[in-house]
């Protein structure tokens, strides 16, 4: 599984594309959109107002009624709604609640948010840069699944020419599925710096974890998706 899980619902591991999910703002969980999808055509097959798969409760009529919903969870202390409001508070630029919030849910042990403080003070985002404090981050959600911190700590060991440790980081974060990752390993093997095996391991293990991600619910909300 990935840094966000398995599915509640089919067991099957969460893709590390955070838009093949949706947050259920009523229980602060994370559903595949195949379970989304095949819930959403139970109820409306029975002619029932929607719900939750997972705590059962009616959906959000309205995003009024969401952001009340995600707040009670933000009050209750809920770890997912304490990061996505640290994340929303950062993409409007409010970097000094984004650093509170971010920094609290990376002390409950969230790999996203930990992956978000790295990334700020690596590149600057609203925050003075500090590369010390950047990989210790980078490093904290790379131990726990993030593929994009593993890929930013390969960045990171290749611009110090630490080019054996860049490869192996990349080759971790490509099986986990991280396309940037196994692009950069091609770009490498085309310079000679990856080794063939090395590149043809990462190729399959590549493919095994989108594999580990399908489902024929997901493949079906996927078609309806794209007929829209």
């Amino acid at each position: 599984s990935s840094h966000f899980g398995d599915c509640p619902i089919c067991f099957v591991p969460l893709s590390i594309d955070i838009n093949m999910s949706a947050l259920s703002s009523c229980c602060g969980v994370f559903i595949c959109d195949g379970c989304s999808y095949a819930n959403q055509m139970k109820d409306a097959r029975s002619k029932r107002d929607p719900v939750c798969p997972f705590c059962r409760q009616p959906y959000a009529s309205s995003n009024a009624e969401a952001e009340r919903n995600a707040m009670k969870l933000f009050k209750a202390g809920n770890l997912t709604a304490i990061r996505q409001k640290g994340c929303e508070a950062k993409i409007v630029h409010n970097y000094g609640r984004a650093m509170e919030l971010l920094t609290k849910a990376a002390n409950m042990g969230d790999a996203v948010a930990h992956c978000e403080l790295a990334n700020m003070y690596g590149f600057g985002g609203g925050v003075e840069k500090d590369t010390k404090k950047a990989v210790y981050h980078w490093e904290e959600a790379a131990i726990r699944g993030n593929p994009e911190a593993r890929f930013n700590l390969g960045i990171y060991e290749a611009q110090n020419c630490k080019f054996d440790r860049a490869v192996k980081h990349w080759i971790i974060a490509a099986s986990q599925g991280y396309d940037l990752a196994l692009e950069k390993l091609k770009e490498w093997y085309h310079m000679g710096t990856v080794r063939k095996e090395d590149l043809t391991s990462a190729l399959r293990a590549h493919q095994a974890a989108i594999d580990s991600t399908k489902s024929p619910q997901r493949e079906e909300a996927a078609t309806a998706d794209r007929s829209c």
